[in-house]
């Protein structure tokens, strides 16, 4: 069997967690038209919340530390849309920093009110990963996801 595919998301929001940053997919195809959160692949070699750091750089122009990113959640998929097993390491960030956020490569970011994302065509996963990220209480979880 060969060894899973890594990837990351991420959801920052500021440090009244009102609002958030998100981005309208053009790729791949089963995620295009919607909203997700800002995340990739983790690259051969790099630590998942390195690779967080890096794609919220690539995708937003912010620098964040990786520090600052805190993972919440690891979502594992067995065989699906994403070609085999996948995990996906779920992280989030506090700052106001990263409301500076806008389009830098060729999918649109958008910081959005939280209060006005719910009826946004959002990646299905997001209506339960938001209000995870956003509980202080919540530490963390591995959630094993149907295809």
């Amino acid at each position: 069997m060969s060894d899973p595919k890594h990837y990351v998301l991420g959801f920052a929001f500021n440090s009244a967690k009102d609002h958030i940053v998100l981005i309208y997919k053009n790729r791949p195809d089963w995620q295009a038209g919607k909203i997700n959160g800002i995340g990739g692949k983790v690259e051969r070699g790099e630590i998942p919340v390195f690779s967080m750091e890096r794609e919220f750089f690539e995708e937003t122009g912010v620098v964040t530390h990786f520090h600052n990113w805190k993972q919440f959640a690891t979502l594992i998929f067995g065989n699906d849309i994403l070609g085999g097993k996948a995990l996906i390491h779920c992280f989030k960030f506090i700052g106001d920093e990263c409301m500076q956020a806008s389009t830098y490569e060729d999918e649109d970011v958008e910081t959005f009110a939280i209060k006005d994302i719910w009826d946004k065509p959002l990646i299905g996963h997001l209506h339960f990963l938001i209000p995870m990220a956003m509980d202080d209480t919540f530490k963390y979880a591995d959630l094993h996801m149907q295809s």
